[in-house]
């Protein structure tokens, strides 16, 4: 019952209702146009060893199983090389359209 006094003071206000709508609709479109987009993207790599290596006390199979702290020194060196200006340049660059075939 109340929805239905709603509608019915809703159409005997259109002149009231219709600009205060369009109003809203316009401040809406203007302040969704003037905020700019920031964007921040984080990763996370985890470098294994091979399975096929020479450690026989860890079962094949299970690659979590092989983490061992021998990779250190890996990842150092490619977090540094991620952190070079050079790849950040390369990065920055928007990728290549794919190749139709």
């Amino acid at each position: 019952m109340e929805l239905w006094t709603s509608i019915r003071t809703i159409v005997r206000r259109w002149y009231v209702v219709i600009p205060c709508v369009a109003i809203t609709a316009f401040v809406a479109v203007q302040l969704a146009g003037g905020v700019k987009p920031q964007y921040k993207a984080e990763g996370t790599v985890v470098f294994l060893r091979p399975l096929g290596g020479s450690d026989a006390s860890v079962a094949p199979g299970n690659p979590w199983q092989t983490v061992d702290y021998s990779l250190n020194q890996f990842a150092l060196l490619m977090g540094q090389a991620a952190d070079s200006p050079a790849f950040r340049s390369e990065s920055a660059r928007p990728a290549a359209a794919p190749r139709s075939r």
